[in-house]
């Protein structure tokens, strides 16, 4: 087995998504039975988990580059019997022998930006795909002995205890930790760390996707929740008893990958995914306790906008009068010098809850698989691993005993005291020279011990004025600080002179100018998931700076000219006038694009981070350094800069309106409507059908204001001069009966999912004289061969005979003009109860529902009382969130009703192109999602 490892470790990447069906059940079964042998402590348990890792690259390995899912399954179950009859040696030749064959990717120099790029969105991978735009000259380096030795130098050999460093003589023996703490941990827990785990895989190259299949997948449903299950039983049991490091060795393996840091090497490690689900499973459990172990004035452990908060304390600190300097402290080497034995010592008595799964993670070195190095490794004895996701709140906690000898040299006297803050390894120290001296000393000196050293030739001491710094040359010049009056970049922000500041906002602002044009470049060929990545992902890279940085407004003035002229056309196909651009601006729920100003939200978000902060920056000020803030306050903030945003847009939204003719009011409100700017907030996702093409894309968009459509026929094919407006209301092609059944198809196809006896159009009992005498049929529909749209039972009730009818009307058409939406509905739903209802119920026996849309995309409320229940019915059965399924009705809907008008638009002749997946493939919870907009 061990041979086995070594030999994948030094494998390219070939994997497949796990099949549906017995092959995929009897996978999970299988590696459950593997964790189980661990958790069970069987004779077993030493190789278990080496088990487990050399179990899944095995089993999904890809057999050909064109491989389908049937074949898949087929190797699957072949894999799985010869797994079974101990044949790993075979295993292992068949896995060889397909990676031999594997063809090598393409050099750097044949990349292409713009089909890289719609790849990853077409995939769902929006982070990835984004770092894509304007992304760094420095890349993978190769693995040479050059390399190899600074990534050596960079993860030293462990150091011995520091005796003086210990917060109490008793090592390694934890507090009494009661293990009901750890009770949340479950299988939902372990689901849901699943879901929130992104990237590529450790040195197995299993990645998060494969994960995602594994452990969410309704398709699997018990075998699933069983997998969830253990995983929880395993991280419980490392978080309460001792472990034997060698049987953990290949999970907490991790992948080092060298970039090129231009000049110098940057390592980034990348743990197995298995081990960053546990650690997620782990910090969620007890993060109370980390919070409250690193105090208030470590901010890295897991404290809401805790960095946010550390720099509008500092930078206020610093503008006080009687403030002489700030002083900002960079470490040498600080993750992987930390001196770890100390600080797992310290951990038993820090952070109690911690420490029994530290102790089993960190108690020996761990291997750093070189990436591209043929199997080559090299050993993480010291520091926190590359790749660990509690390597966070395993550092901030280890740095509270240096912060906490920094305040107590900081009692007296008072005139000289100083202020600090810190955000993992960048300290911050601002108040009285004299005392930020006394300060630094107390660093130099004590830091060493737990493996914290300051390099004072990165270091910066900031003065407001010449003779400070002359002052200040006095006192450190012999420590080789660099010091200066003009200011400094903080955490990200910038403190120091106007001057300054002005010279680094142009800087980012010249960058990000040149992110707007990358992304305008592939606007041009590829403009649906342009959009989805400016809004988003690229419009957040100036976000942190628009929250720490005050008045900077006028300076995304550029970047906003940038957005309006160049990305904006890119995007739609045309220049586009101050009016549109105000529109675009507004959010998508008010018929915006959600694309705003970014010249008039910078003010607005520096107002929203000073508040939402307020209270963890109190306590950073005030130097409380056992101290957190409240929760609930920052979730009341949270909550009124919500409120405050809300009526700040909605009087935004109003006076715009002021401004707008009466056809692009009614286009906005059309796009108000719920679900309507559903296809504009998924992401581009090829495997549900949720991708545009250019004109597709630019057509929706001029449809959706009741824009002019470019190259669009002057007349129609019945003869009448052409617009939207007749398009979407000629009957003239059959474009109206195929919207209708387009939309019809779609509802039988969700119905199926939960409901059984579902028929499209099916034909009514006949009317006969007993009935007539039962309801009107004056108004009624009473033809012999009568049919509505769609029947199904179990609907309202498990019996009941539920008949449905579709109506897909046009708000501007002749007969809907001067009514408003609600009127519309009210008129469409009643002239249809008016047909079919009577006769539904005294003759069929069964319940009737109207369903109405409008070629926008909205619902009239009957229609969405329907789907809403047919979606709780979905969640119910499939054990799945409402909010997932219901999105995703919606979502598919509305692209079943903008395919149907982009075909009238244009006046193509055929039938529908159709890639959506039946209901039941779709696994609703690991579908890719847009991140929420920031406040």
């Amino acid at each position: 087995m061990d041979a086995c490892y070594d030999s994948i470790v030094r494998w390219k990447k070939n994997f497949f998504l796990l099949p549906r069906g017995n092959s995929g059940k009897h996978f999970i079964v299988e590696l459950t039975r593997l964790i189980n042998l661990y958790n069970n402590d069987t004779l077993l348990k030493a190789i278990s988990l080496k088990s487990v890792m050399i179990f899944l690259p095995l089993m999904l390995q890809k057999p050909s580059k064109n491989s389908k899912a049937r074949d898949h399954a087929k190797y699957l179950s072949k894999r799985l019997d010869m797994w079974k009859e101990g044949n790993i040696q075979g295993l292992l030749d068949e896995a060889n022998e397909i990676q031999k064959r594997l063809v090598s990717s393409r050099r750097a120099n044949d990349f292409n930006l713009t089909k890289k790029f719609t790849n990853l969105m077409l995939k769902g991978k929006l982070s990835q795909a984004s770092r894509l735009i304007n992304r760094d000259s420095g890349g993978l380096l190769k693995i040479d002995e050059a390399v190899k030795a600074v990534l050596l130098e960079k993860h030293p050999e462990g150091q011995p205890i520091n005796r003086e460093a210990l917060e109490t003589n008793d090592t390694f023996v934890s507090q009494p930790v009661q293990e009901v703490i750890f009770e949340p941990i479950d299988g939902d827990m372990v689901a849901k760390a699943a879901m929130k785990t992104e990237g590529s895989g450790g040195p197995t190259l299993i990645d998060s996707d494969c994960w995602k299949q594994i452990l969410c997948s309704k398709n699997f449903k018990q075998q699933q929740a069983d997998l969830c299950d253990s995983i929880a039983e395993l991280t419980k049991k490392l978080c309460v008893t001792s472990a034997d490091p060698t049987d953990l060795k290949e999970l907490l393996a991790s992948r080092l990958i060298p970039l090129d840091k231009n000049p110098g090497v940057r390592p980034i490690g990348i743990g197995e995914i298995l081990r960053r689900i546990i650690g997620k499973c782990v910090t969620w459990s007890i993060k109370e306790d980390i919070e409250s172990s690193a105090g208030g004035l470590q901010t890295c452990a897991g404290h809401k906008a805790g960095i946010e908060a550390a720099i509008h304390a500092i930078h206020d600190t610093y503008k006080e009068d009687e403030c002489e300097g700030l002083l900002l402290v960079d470490a040498s080497n600080a993750f992987n010098s930390l001196n770890r034995k100390v600080a797992l010592a310290n951990m038993s008595s820090l952070c109690p809850p911690f420490f029994q799964y530290l102790q089993n993670t960190y108690s020996e070195p761990s291997r750093l698989y070189l990436s591209g190095g043929n199997g080559q490794f090299i050993h993480s004895s010291e520091g926190t691993t590359q790749g660990d996701n509690c390597a966070m709140a395993f550092y901030a906690i280890s740095t509270v005993p240096i912060i906490r000898s920094l305040a107590n040299e900081n009692v007296d006297p008072v005139n000289e005291k100083c202020k600090q803050a810190w955000f993992a390894d960048d300290a911050s120290a601002a108040g009285k020279l004299m005392g930020i001296l006394k300060w630094w000393n107390k660093l130099v000196d004590v830091g060493p011990r737990y493996g914290y050293f300051p390099n004072p030739n990165k270091c910066v001491l900031i003065v407001k004025s010449e003779s400070m710094k002359e002052k200040a040359n006095e006192i450190f010049g012999k420590f080789g600080i660099q010091i200066t009056c003009r200011g400094q970049r903080h955490l990200g922000a910038i403190v120091g002179t106007q001057e300054y500041k002005e010279e680094y906002i142009r800087e980012k602002m010249g960058e990000w100018k040149e992110d707007v044009k990358a992304l305008a470049s592939i606007a041009k060929t590829e403009p649906q998931g342009a959009y989805t990545a400016m809004v988003f992902a690229i419009q957040h890279r100036w976000k942190f700076i628009q929250r720490t940085v005050p008045e900077i407004s006028e300076f995304f003035e550029e970047l906003e000219y940038e957005i309006h002229h160049t990305l904006l056309p890119a995007l739609i196909g045309r220049e586009i006038s101050d009016l549109e651009r105000e529109i675009i601006a507004l959010p998508v729920r008010l018929g915006g694009l959600g694309i705003p100003m970014p010249n008039k939200e910078s003010k607005h978000e520096y107002e929203a981070s000073r508040q939402i902060t307020n209270s963890l920056k109190d306590v950073i000020i005030s130097q409380k350094l056992l101290e957190t803030c409240s929760k609930k306050s920052i979730q009341d903030a949270k909550s009124l800069m919500k409120m405050l945003k809300g009526k700040r847009t909605k009087l935004v939204y109003n006076q715009l309106l002021e401004k707008l003719d009466s056809s692009t009011k009614r286009a906005l409100e059309m796009a108000k409507e719920k679900g309507a700017s559903s296809w504009l907030t998924t992401l581009p996702l090829d495997w549900l059908g949720y991708t545009l093409n250019r004109q597709e894309f630019r057509d929706s968009i001029a449809l959706r204001y009741n824009w002019k459509i470019k190259d669009m026929p002057a007349y129609c094919g019945c003869g009448k001069e052409n617009d939207i407006d007749h398009s979407l209301s000629c009957k003239k092609g059959g474009y109206v009966i195929l919207r209708h059944n387009n939309i019809r198809d779609t509802t039988a196809k969700v119905l199926e999912e939960v409901c059984y006896d579902v028929q499209i159009e099916p034909r009514l009992i006949p009317i006969n004289g007993e009935s007539e005498e039962v309801y009107d049929t004056t108004r009624g529909n009473i033809a012999e061969n009568a049919r509505l749209d769609v029947a199904a039972r179990g609907v309202w009730s498990q019996y009941d005979r539920s008949f449905v009818d579709i109506r897909v009307t046009h708000p501007n058409c002749l007969s809907n003009s001067g009514k408003s939406l609600q009127e519309i509905y009210e008129k469409h739903e009643k002239e249809k109860k008016e047909f079919y209802e009577s006769r539904v119920i005294h003759v069929e026996r069964g319940n009737f529902t109207p369903l109405v849309f409008t070629t926008s995309g909205g619902m009239a409320p009957a229609c969405q009382r329907f789907f809403k229940r047919v979606a709780t019915m979905i969640a119910d059965k499939r054990g799945q969130a409402y909010q997932h399924v219901v999105s995703y009705v919606r979502t598919r809907l509305r692209f079943a009703m903008l395919r149907s008008t982009l075909i009238a638009i244009r006046g193509f002749k055929g039938r529908v192109k159709n890639k959506e997946l039946t209901i039941d493939e779709v696994d609703f919870n690991i579908i890719p999602r847009t991140m929420s907009v920031a406040i």
